[in-house]
């Protein structure tokens, strides 16, 4: 906020971390300037937040379900690499002045 001072809002992708947001807000004065703005779980931390004006608001997020599809993503990521073909090897020859090798890549077959 000393580098940017005339912000105006704050989105903030975690309640937890918000805190710290919160903090330099009031520690600047800034309560009554800047909105701040967080992901959260309905926790009811997250209420008392809101009350005391700490948060100016929470968007609520599924994390069971963000978690369900990161899961799914991850797993259906697995199961696409194990039926590729393995990598190509490698071959290495070094530079004109032989000082470091240069990896490349075998072409296609080989």
């Amino acid at each position: 906020m000393q580098q940017n001072p005339d912000i105006c809002g704050i989105i903030d992708f975690w309640d937890g971390d918000a805190t710290g947001a919160a903090a330099a807000i009031r520690d600047a004065k800034l309560q009554d300037k800047v909105f701040l703005v967080t992901t959260g779980g309905g926790e009811t931390v997250d209420c008392n937040y809101i009350n005391d004006g700490t948060f100016g608001a929470v968007v609520m997020t599924d994390l069971a379900g963000q978690s369900r599809d990161m899961n799914a993503i991850v797993n259906s990521c697995c199961k696409a690499a194990s039926r590729r073909a393995p990598p190509r090897p490698t071959s290495t020859r070094w530079s004109a002045r032989g000082r470091k090798p240069i990896s490349r890549q075998a072409p296609a077959g080989i």
